[in-house]
């Protein structure tokens, strides 16, 4: 089977029934400074230590204070590529991202913060729709590397060719694909279940893999050993709530608490809310590090 021989739809649907809010942008102008205050930050030799408190204090005001890059508009600060379909985001910085690649090693493209600051950004209903015939939301993008905004759906892009609706980028390779989903999955290295990120075999129908495992895919799946032969998988924004406080996400909504979740590397399903995060040593005494989370960004909740 080739990229196109799977359906989206037959994945199955999600246990826990996501909560998607609707998107809203921030009214304010952007601040033109684009790190964070150097107050939040202590630098020991060649490594960056900070603390929880500062950094959940900085992403806060960043994040409320007016953010200048636009969801779906975004250019790597390593490599420069345009649009790549997996974005890493620096939370202490207005306007610092990392493509998937880059984010391999982000301390070799942004030594002013750990990187353990840099969060994936998730999707949301909304976000898209297809420059060819309108439609909404369709779960296969494919979008130009070159234009600032311009996307595809599967059905413009194979059924009336990308040269005759995108003439100005004619050719398939100057796209890039991506799936948006919140069907449940398990990776086939690993065994880890729905993380907000997974890349999935083209070929095969049931084959996911998660990013720790993509990166020796040769070693996981043989049958097709090169990353080429993988699609990223992006969540959609999945319903959560704080674990230490139990704040279910529409209030942290209302709070404007809900842009940043951290997650647990350790545990399943263990998320805080960033005020948690803050006293992570408390919080979650199991695993107090701020290393031992990741944040998940939802660019879709800048609220004022």
């Amino acid at each position: 089977m080739g990229l196109f021989d799977f359906l989206p739809g037959k994945e199955k649907p999600s246990e826990h029934p996501t909560n998607r809010p609707v998107a809203s942008s921030s009214s304010g102008a952007p601040p033109m400074d684009s790190d964070a205050p150097p107050a939040y930050h202590s630098i020991g030799g060649t490594t960056i230590r900070t603390t929880a408190a500062h950094d959940a204090a900085a992403a806060y005001n960043h994040i409320h204070q007016g953010d200048n890059e636009d969801p779906a508009i975004w250019s790597c600060r390593g490599c420069g590529i345009t649009n790549a379909p997996v974005r890493f985001k620096c939370i202490l910085c207005r306007s610092f991202s990392l493509c998937f690649e880059c984010h391999k090693n982000p301390a070799e493209h942004h030594t002013k913060h750990a990187p353990h600051n840099f969060a994936l950004v998730t999707a949301a209903e909304g976000i898209w729709g297809c420059d060819g015939c309108g439609t909404r939301d369709a779960p296969l993008r494919a979008k130009c590397r070159s234009c600032p905004d311009s996307d595809l759906c599967l059905d413009c892009f194979t059924g009336r060719g990308v040269a005759n609706v995108h003439p100005a980028h004619p050719r398939e390779e100057d796209f890039a694909w991506a799936l948006y989903s919140d069907a449940v999955w398990e990776c086939e290295g690993c065994g880890s279940k729905n993380g907000d990120l997974a890349f999935k075999c083209r070929s095969c129908r049931d084959l996911s893999l998660c990013p720790n495992c993509f990166r020796s895919v040769e070693k996981h799946h043989k049958l097709h050993p090169s990353q080429s032969d993988y699609m990223p998988v992006i969540s959609l924004n999945r319903w959560w709530k704080c674990e230490s406080c139990g704040t279910p996400q529409e209030k942290l909504i209302e709070k404007k608490r809900a842009t940043v979740r951290w997650d647990c590397k350790h545990c399943l399903n263990d998320s805080l809310c960033s005020k948690c995060f803050e006293k992570v040593d408390k919080k979650h005494k199991k695993h107090p590090q701020p290393e031992d989370f990741a944040p998940v960004l939802y660019l879709d909740m800048y609220v004022e």
